[in-house]
């Protein structure tokens, strides 16, 4: 089984945008959860190929609206975990791919293990920054 462990590193300069870029394609969608900065207010964000709306938290009434194609959130955040979101993600009905980022992680695959088994039936990667 492929792991779904991602170690990522911003790049200095991002490479330009192609030819390919400039397609019209359907515009995907992404709920961001309980990012500190957001945690008082929502607010949302268009580009040409994403949007991106950020809340506190998740409602039936919000996936409804939104129906997003995946759910991002910090692994820990000073007021609520992403098992929190997770579960709560869970009991409203999201069975979409959902992406918990980490700061630098000793075991990554340990604690991706420990969110499938606390959460199952959601898609959980687990995106950590590296220690470079």
């Amino acid at each position: 089984m492929a792991s779904d462990t991602h170690r990522f590193t911003l790049p200095q300069n991002p490479a330009p945008a192609s030819t390919n870029d400039l397609q019209p394609r359907r515009r995907k969608s992404l709920l961001l959860l309980g990012f500190p900065d957001e945690s008082t207010r929502a607010s949302a964000r268009k580009t040409a190929r994403f949007l991106i709306e950020r809340h506190p938290r998740a409602t039936p009434a919000l996936l409804a609206c939104l129906l997003p194609d995946a759910v991002a959130m910090p692994l820990l955040n000073g007021h609520m975990d992403a098992l929190i979101h997770l579960h709560h993600l869970q009991e409203i009905g999201f069975r979409g791919r959902c992406f918990v980022l980490a700061p630098p992680l000793p075991k990554p695959k340990l604690v991706l293990t420990e969110l499938r088994a606390q959460a199952r039936g959601l898609r959980i990667t687990l995106l950590s920054a590296s220690a470079s």
